[in-house]
């Protein structure tokens, strides 16, 4: 009976030599692209466009000075639609790192979705680093490489749940987004 020649070939160094590469590839400073991930917006702060009635919990509709959009006096404030209130951005936003996969060619195959028809569909694949996990789960939708400050910049949302992977463990996490 012959040994097998692979045992042992993937070492607990291999592993970790794995690891630290595409680590390295999602570092800002290399592949990765900035991402901004989009929440349901469940915190709000006052409206910097017009003053707030405390009594009845929304917007007096009168404009306030240096405010972004000027509104006649008794109007609804066009910022905030009346509410006096608007999404905290540092709530409902969050930047980070990906590596986005425009190419459907080079997408890492997973779960039972048809690759082939969301690549149709204008689909992208990304890869990042286990702790971007939570908040690609709970996002509603994705601007990718805002790097690139244009009108065009896409917007995808979730096609699937997110996936963990590595190499022995769960660094990492496979996302697909279809293109809004």
């Amino acid at each position: 009976m012959s040994s097998n020649p692979f045992l042992g070939l993937v070492s607990s160094a291999f592993k970790n030599t794995f690891v630290n590469a595409i680590q390295s590839l999602t570092a800002e400073d290399s592949l990765s692209l900035p991402c901004l991930l989009e929440f349901e917006g469940s915190a709000y702060t006052a409206c910097d466009n017009c003053h707030y009635d405390a009594v009845n919990q929304r917007s007096s509709g009168r404009y306030k000075t240096g405010g972004p959009i000027a509104f006649a006096s008794g109007q609804q404030c066009p910022r905030c639609n009346g509410a006096g209130k608007i999404p905290d951005p540092a709530s409902t936003t969050s930047t980070v790192q990906l590596i986005v996969i425009y190419d459907s060619r080079r997408w890492l195959p997973m779960g039972s979705n048809n690759l082939t028809a969301q690549a149709a569909n204008g689909s992208i694949q990304t890869l990042s680093n286990a702790d971007t996990y939570d908040d690609i789960r709970r996002c509603n939708t994705m601007l990718a490489n805002t790097d690139v400050a244009t009108e065009s910049t896409q917007k995808y949302v979730r096609a699937e749940e997110p996936q963990r992977l590595g190499l022995g463990g769960d660094e990492f996490v496979l996302t697909m987004w279809d293109k809004v």
